[in-house]
């Protein structure tokens, strides 16, 4: 993962990009188009005002989506029980003369692989009507809850694909590392096909600033190519294979 300003200036034929989203968002939303890669003079303004719109009426995540992450982190731990001299009495193991009739619980600590889960945020505008981000983001919150709940390291990336005049430019973005808690201002850039179609051109034009008329065109990713298989869960993806 590098930052905005690194891929911006860097002299490197970069059409992979690895940002947090919160870098980019930050970068994006003061609309300079002189501070991208290829610096195109005619950004759609009407997508970032739309994108700004759209944070702030969104700068919180939905009462369900909070309910659905809250509900996955109340599932109780795995314990085993061992036979103590204290703890829980067990009439049947004091019947049969057990010198041990008590039962102690300890919580069973599990080595369990990392999780990346891949969110397809590539919206083109004939799509922008259609709720499959809303889809998304409730089942995505809802296998995050749950990692965290069994203690298992997990991060979240949107990720999107979009052939240009530059060439083929791959943007995934990191909503949530590893170490990292649910940032809830990132999602409102997610939270629907319109506002994750605005943040796509956002990200065209002012941090890729491509030439290419219309921002360019939705491409399929292959993740296999960026990403461990094995460690990827797909939710609901479009345009994302393994």
């Amino acid at each position: 993962m590098i930052t905005c300003r690194e891929y911006v200036e860097s002299k490197d034929d970069m059409k992979v990009i690895w940002v947090h989203a919160l870098d980019c968002l930050d970068w994006c939303l003061k609309g300079d188009y002189r501070k991208t890669r290829y610096k195109d003079p005619d950004p759609s303004t009407e997508r970032l005002e739309g994108l700004r719109r759209d944070m702030e009426k969104h700068s919180k995540v939905a009462a369900h989506l909070s309910d659905d992450y809250d509900d996955a982190l109340r599932k109780r731990p795995k314990v085993k029980a061992i036979r103590a001299d204290s703890g829980e009495f067990d009439v049947e193991l004091y019947i049969e003369g057990s010198r041990f009739p008590y039962y102690e619980y300890e919580k069973i600590l599990i080595e369990k692989p990392v999780v990346s889960i891949v969110m397809d945020m590539s919206i083109p505008w004939g799509e922008r009507n259609s709720d499959e981000m809303k889809r998304r983001h409730r089942k995505i919150y809802k296998i995050a809850a749950e990692c965290e709940a069994e203690s298992q390291p997990c991060r979240i990336i949107a990720a999107m694909a979009t052939d240009v005049t530059e060439g083929k430019i791959y943007n995934f973005l990191v909503v949530k590392d590893y170490n990292e808690p649910m940032f809830e201002g990132v999602w409102g850039g997610l939270q629907s096909n319109k506002s994750a179609n605005d943040f796509g051109n956002v990200i065209m034009d002012y941090l890729v600033g491509t030439h290419a008329s219309g921002n360019g065109r939705p491409s399929q990713i292959k993740i296999s190519e960026f990403i461990d298989p094995a460690e990827v869960v797909l939710v609901d993806p479009k345009r994302i294979e393994l």
